[in-house]
């Protein structure tokens, strides 16, 4: 009788040892998964807050943004109405003349998520995506496209229709496949003339 109880002595044994590691692995699994899940959503909420304080690297155009707590914002004293322009500067080394810079400024100024004076309104160029078509010195229209991240939290895909030395369209979409979502109509001299005329 003692031979036969000793076997079950032994499965008993080696079912709570089968349990005792099944159970730590169990609480090795939840604990990478709630570690998993707050970092997860750690960085969602970090994404969806744009801090208007302090200073900000960003990241497209690789420009530094300094705005002091309890200090004028950076754009405070230049254009305040319109927008912070992030690498806009880049484009000048694609043939972009001063006056159709500022054209593609004033086109970016009408999108109306940027037209909200309460909220932070920046515009960054990631420099790095800038694609500019060969210039012909014959063709009446060139055009220049870029990706932006619009008040830090919107990515589009930009493409500017250029002429002359101050004409400009900007055309907006979601990615570079999609419909235009937004379209500045033509900008030209009158235009850009009244956005100097701003900043003097």
């Amino acid at each position: 009788m003692q031979s036969t109880k000793q076997p079950l002595n032994n499965t008993s044994t080696q079912q709570s040892s089968d349990n005792h590691i099944r159970n730590r692995i169990l609480l090795v699994i939840v604990i990478f998964a709630v570690t998993g899940l707050l970092i997860f959503l750690q960085a969602n909420t970090r994404k969806s807050r744009v801090d208007t304080t302090g200073t900000y690297d960003d990241p497209g155009s690789g420009e530094t943004v300094s705005n002091p707590k309890d200090k004028a914002p950076e754009y405070v004293g230049s254009l305040s109405d319109m927008p912070l322009y992030l690498g806009f500067s880049k484009l000048l080394d694609y043939g972009i003349t001063q006056d159709q810079l500022d054209g593609i400024k004033v086109a970016f100024s009408k999108y109306p998520e940027l037209q909200d004076a309460n909220s932070a309104r920046e515009v960054s160029i990631f420099v790095d995506t800038i694609t500019g078509q060969e210039v012909d010195a014959e063709a009446p229209t060139q055009s220049i496209s870029f990706s932006v991240n619009i008040n830090r939290q919107k990515k589009m895909f930009a493409t500017v229709s250029y002429s002359g030395l101050s004409n400009v369209q900007l055309y907006l979409r979601n990615d570079y496949k999609s419909d235009v979502v937004f379209d500045s109509g033509p900008i030209g001299t009158t235009e850009v003339n009244e956005f100097n005329d701003i900043g003097d």
